[in-house]
């Protein structure tokens, strides 16, 4: 390692801690209703980031196919006609 490259490992390092120690040290100082709200944002982001770094298998319909041409409910008549009335004007 250079020595501007462990200068600069240092310099994140600390930067890292100052903004560990500004959290702490907001979180002293704010009331409970926001710290549950902050809470819940962060680890809304950890999920999300947790979800990106694991593998997604593409679908297969298999489980599509399996209700084809099966409709369970009173309203095909309405759910055609709103889907009819919403398509654009398509050219291929």
């Amino acid at each position: 390692m250079k020595g501007t490259d462990r200068i600069r490992g240092v310099l994140l390092i600390a930067d890292m801690v100052t903004i560990k120690q500004r959290l702490l040290d907001a979180i002293e100082q704010t009331p409970e209703p926001l710290l549950e709200e902050t809470l819940a944002f962060l680890e809304s982001r950890k999920a999300a980031s947790d979800s990106e770094d694991s593998p997604v298998r593409p679908a297969s319909g298999r489980s599509l196919s399996r209700h084809a041409g099966k409709w369970a409910g009173d309203d095909l008549r309405e759910c055609l006609d709103a889907i009819y009335d919403s398509r654009g004007g398509s050219r291929f």
